[in-house]
């Protein structure tokens, strides 16, 4: 994974996960300033992330109206002279 994130070019990550498989990642692009947040999807997450400080992770339930799905809007078709009877032959 270390090899993957020095390679590719990226801002921030933000994880999504409640298991403490990804502390050493964490730490890691902690010091390197690459993390942004980790996301527990609920209140059970691993005890490996107690040491994070509360900028650095973020409970779902309070991000859940902010990730809704919200269907596109469709783009007004347009207008073609010919289909409304406009042009005469």
């Amino acid at each position: 994974m270390k090899k993957i994130i020095e390679k590719e070019k990226f801002d921030k990550i933000v994880l999504v996960s409640g298991d403490g498989d990804y502390i050493k990642l964490v730490e890691y692009l902690v010091t390197k300033d690459l993390f942004k947040k980790i996301i527990f999807p609920n209140r059970n997450h691993s005890s490996l992330y107690k040491k994070l400080r509360n900028t650095h992770y973020y409970y779902l339930e309070y991000a859940k109206d902010k990730l809704e799905y919200k269907k596109k809007r469709e783009k007004p078709k347009k207008s073609n002279k010919k289909e409304k009877g406009i042009l005469k032959h």
